[in-house]
């Protein structure tokens, strides 16, 4: 049932409280801090073994590819599983998801790399952090470069969204309905 398996999991709301992320969720590994140099390679490897750094990589490149300029500071999610076996993902590392869109619907002409980055992703202390490892910049960029040239194509997105609009064209309709055209 669907509350055991609940229990199974456990998810944190990322907000403004990075030193909350360094002491719950990777054990005191102090990185918001400054106090860890991510350029060494040994202290690097002991972070990935506390969080899935390709999937913060693709999580951060998805929500820059979106724009939803308050992802950071405000509406993310980290999750991690609570029992480590050999199912996928259950190794009881950190990993991010998508919560909470709603700002990348209203400025969606905004250039993101000219004035969206600077309030979640390079203000954020552990991307900061992060930033500092050669290995770890190598392999964002490549990430974000390929997506950015497979699933964030122009013609994968318009067919994802249009299958969206299919199933939940009734439900944006009824909402639209219900708070206004503003919202």
């Amino acid at each position: 049932d669907y509350t055991k398996k609940r229990k199974l999991i456990n998810k944190i709301k990322y907000t403004d409280s990075c030193l909350k992320i360094a002491s719950e969720y990777f054990n005191n590994f102090s990185i918001c801090k400054n106090e860890n140099d991510l350029s060494d390679e040994e202290l690097y490897l002991a972070l990935d073994e506390k969080m899935d750094i390709d999937s913060y990589i693709d999580y951060c490149a998805a929500m820059i590819y979106m724009d939803d300029y308050d992802w950071l500071a405000h509406n993310g999610y980290s999750w991690k599983t609570t029992t480590i076996s050999a199912q996928p993902y259950n190794d009881g590392k950190w990993r991010w998801l998508v919560y909470d869109t709603g700002e990348c619907e209203r400025e969606y002409d905004r250039d993101t790399f000219a004035e969206g980055l600077n309030y979640s992703f390079l203000e954020d202390p552990i991307t900061q952090v992060l930033m500092k490892n050669e290995e770890f910049r190598k392999k964002f960029v490549i990430t974000f470069m390929d997506l950015a040239n497979t699933t964030f194509k122009t013609k994968n997105v318009h067919k994802v969204m249009d299958e969206i609009l299919l199933t939940y064209s009734q439900a944006i309709e009824s909402q639209g309905i219900r708070w206004g055209e503003d919202w």
